[in-house]
């Protein structure tokens, strides 16, 4: 009996849980600046995701900021 490769090849289409899954995801990219609200699955409440999304876009400024100011520590 041959065995079975089970590795999708180039060109073919995805099995409909994955193809669902990469889709949900990429949605999920796309809303990227709704982040924690956009989470593909999540057992949050919607309202504590809300809260979360605010409290980083609250404190964004600190959190992502592009050009730190770094401290070099002596011990």
């Amino acid at each position: 009996m041959a065995s079975r490769n089970m590795e999708p090849t180039a060109g073919a289409s995805l099995p409909r849980s994955r193809d669902t899954n990469e889709r949900q995801l990429l949605l999920s990219c796309e809303a990227s600046f709704s982040y924690p609200c956009n989470l593909a699955q999540s057992l949050i409440f919607e309202h504590t995701l809300e809260s979360y999304r605010c409290k980083l876009h609250d404190e964004s400024e600190r959190l992502f900021n592009p050009f730190p100011e770094v401290t070099l520590l002596k011990f």
